[in-house]
């Protein structure tokens, strides 16, 4: 009943030209309806209000938390934004700014009103962790390790010494391979006094350094992790190695004989013990296989004739 009356009440400001009553009374009936979770109702409300005062920028902001309950985050995005911009000091409204242009995907957005935020108040490590999360979710690793070592110093400098550590191993839980990280984490635990420590991480480094093919970068890594931790066996071991390889005589270049050889094709030469088989024999019969002689043929026997007596 009270939200029916302030909208009637408000239709009869409009009728008197009372326009700026008309568009509070309408956000008042508006907010009941979102007390209820009316959305659709409240959004037609402030629809109502932004057409008789357009600049009303706590519209926005209402609206824009109507969208986000909603979960209409790219509408959440463009109701807010206004708001956000003529008040960027209000945490409320830019945590679910940033937070409806997070979910939007709208991530060049919300670097560039994080980025804003901070240089008005840099102290704020919460905004950084944002920035972090975002460069994350893109993989734009680089600007992660900045952000990185934004956030852990800041901890480190508060006491937050477990949760400083925390943030370099996470991004390296999810760029495992990446020494430039390693290198920032030993620089760290060196400003935090922990020298095996930062030896760790540069033996960690100068491994991936040398998989890339950065054998001098490896080199210089180790000899720091030498000076953090004298006489360190790893990185002892390792360096004899560079240096042992190092040493090594080339393989003799091969004779132009040899290199002529080895492009030459290969014949396949039949051994000498190999001799060609002979044509197949005909078939003679054995001596011991005699042939059959021919039976002789018998006389035929005349017969005389008869006499007569």
């Amino acid at each position: 009943a009270n939200v029916a009356f302030r909208i009637k009440l408000g239709d009869m400001y409009v009728k008197e030209g009372m326009k700026a009553e008309a568009a509070a009374t309408y956000i008042a009936a508006a907010d009941a309806h979102i007390a209820k979770n009316a959305f659709q109702d409240a959004r037609q409300l402030f629809e109502k209000a932004l057409s008789l005062d357009p600049s009303n920028k706590d519209v926005y902001h209402r609206a824009g938390l109507v969208y986000f309950k909603e979960g209409k985050f790219a509408e959440a995005c463009k109701a807010l934004k206004p708001a956000f911009e003529s008040n960027p000091g209000d945490r409320e409204l830019a945590d679910m700014y940033l937070e409806a242009l997070t979910k939007a995907e709208k991530y060049a957005e919300a670097e560039q009103a994080i980025a804003a935020m901070v240089a008005a108040d840099a102290g704020r490590i919460d905004l950084r962790e944002r920035l972090l999360n975002i460069y994350l979710s893109q993989k734009q690793y680089d600007k992660a390790l900045h952000e990185a070592a934004a956030c852990a110093y800041a901890k480190a400098e508060s006491g937050e010494t477990e949760a400083a550590v925390a943030v370099f191993e996470d991004l390296l839980s999810k760029h495992p391979a990446f020494p430039s990280a390693l290198e920032k984490f030993a620089e760290f635990y060196a400003s935090i006094n922990q020298p095996d420590k930062v030896a760790q991480q540069l033996l960690r480094a100068a491994e991936l350094r040398e998989k890339e093919g950065g054998i001098e970068q490896a080199k210089a890594l180790l000899y720091r992790a030498l000076e953090a931790v004298p006489g360190m066996p790893e990185a002892q071991k390792r360096l004899k190695r560079f240096e042992t390889a190092k040493a090594a005589p080339p393989p003799p270049a091969a004779t132009a004989v040899e290199t002529a050889a080895a492009a030459a094709p290969e014949v396949e030469i039949p051994s000498a013990f190999e001799m060609p088989a002979a044509p197949p024999a005909e078939e003679t019969p054995s001596v011991f296989e005699m042939p059959e002689a021919a039976a002789p043929e018998e006389p035929a026997v005349e017969t005389p004739p008869a006499v007569a007596e």
